[in-house]
């Protein structure tokens, strides 16, 4: 402190330098967030997913959860009946579309059963 400065103005001039910084309020961190996200469910499937959306019979009713290292593309359906018009899709020609539609490796699609 100097000689000459009065306390009142020192408080005010440090509490200048610690004042918080103001909270971003607006929504756009959040939407980073979720456009992040869904990039890395789609990458982390191989692309398999936009593939998936665009050729399975039940569109509404399956997501792709992820893609294995071992070329496993794990599929998860809400219910039954939906699991078994994927699986006679697959069957019948989907996994071969499947295949000559994206550049990585597919083996084998798993459909599990869950909440889509």
């Amino acid at each position: 402190m100097s000689r000459g400065e009065n306390p009142s103005r020192l408080v005010e001039r440090l509490r200048k330098f610690r004042a918080p910084a103001p909270r971003d309020r607006s929504i756009g961190s959040e939407v980073d967030r979720v456009v992040r996200e869904a990039a890395k469910r789609n990458n982390s499937a191989g692309g398999m997913s936009a593939a998936w959306q665009e050729l399975a019979p039940a569109r509404g009713v399956s997501r792709v959860e992820k893609l294995t290292p071992g070329g496993v593309l794990v599929v998860r359906a809400t219910d039954a009946g939906a699991r078994y018009e994927l699986d006679v899709w697959l069957r019948s020609g989907g996994l071969e579309a499947l295949r000559a539609r994206c550049k990585t490796t597919l083996r084998r699609v798993k459909i599990e059963l869950g909440g889509v």
